[in-house]
């Protein structure tokens, strides 16, 4: 893998290790190097690929980023200390927000700090515990939670409907920001719009092929085939409802 993937890879995992804090910047800055310092942890060793090391290393793809998604970034101290402890956790974590609440138990490893009297939480797995607020033909207005939004089975439901309703938002609960819109363009297309920071629905971006992929969207990260990654800015895409006019009657 040359540098810039390597960076790439990184950026895309928060450029620090997800236990002690350690930021590659300062590394780079007081070493003038990261080599030997900073490792991909799968949280759950028995998901990692046979061919991780040469999956790893190739050109930016949907295989790597998939394999990437089982991992956390860790300096080499935490990826030792993480071994060697080898601690196995659960955690539970629900939100109430007004009447309603969501739960969701997620799956992981711990750091035990004896001195500091702390244990330290690590997790590959996305929090679907975040509220929203779904806003509809820009009138009816609904709590959903972002398992909901990631059960695929509400977004196809709310797109299929635009023909009707014409129009559906969803909004950050707490910021009031907009982070994804359905909008009705005609009887055989519609338009979707993603904020890049909102990771409840996945794109792959395709150049003149489908096998030529040139941009990723996933996980609050933007990241393209030229080695960019971004996590400001939206994007639009028009699509076919799957569905024909007389279908939807």
């Amino acid at each position: 893998m040359n540098r810039k993937s390597r960076q790439q890879l990184y950026a895309y995992q928060g450029n620090c290790c997800h236990s002690c804090g350690l930021n590659i910047f300062e590394v780079i800055e007081r070493y003038g190097t990261i080599k030997r310092r900073f490792e991909f942890h799968h949280v759950a060793p028995a998901q990692k690929a046979p061919n991780y090391h040469n999956l790893i290393r190739r050109v930016i793809s949907t295989d790597q980023l998939d394999e990437l998604d089982k991992c956390v970034l860790l300096c080499d101290q935490c990826h030792n200390i993480v071994h060697a402890q080898n601690i196995q956790m659960r955690m539970e974590i629900e939100v109430r927000v007004a009447d309603r609440s969501c739960r969701q138990t997620f799956v992981g490893q711990a750091i035990v700090d004896a001195k500091e009297h702390s244990i330290t939480f690590l997790t590959n797995e996305r929090p679907t515990v975040i509220p929203y607020r779904l806003v509809v033909a820009r009138q009816s207005q609904t709590l959903v939670f972002g398992s909901e939004l990631s059960n695929e089975a509400l977004l196809p439901e709310l797109i299929a409907e635009l023909p009707s309703s014409a129009e559906f938002s969803i909004y950050e609960w707490k910021s009031g920001r907009r982070v994804f819109m359905g909008r009705h363009l005609d009887h055989e297309n519609c338009e979707l719009t993603q904020s890049i920071c909102c990771d409840f629905m996945q794109w792959d971006l395709f150049g003149e092929t489908p096998e030529d992929r040139v941009a990723w969207l996933r996980n609050g990260f933007m990241l393209t085939r030229d080695g960019g990654v971004t996590a400001e800015g939206s994007i639009t895409a028009t699509t076919k409802y799957k569905t024909s006019p007389s279908d939807r009657c």
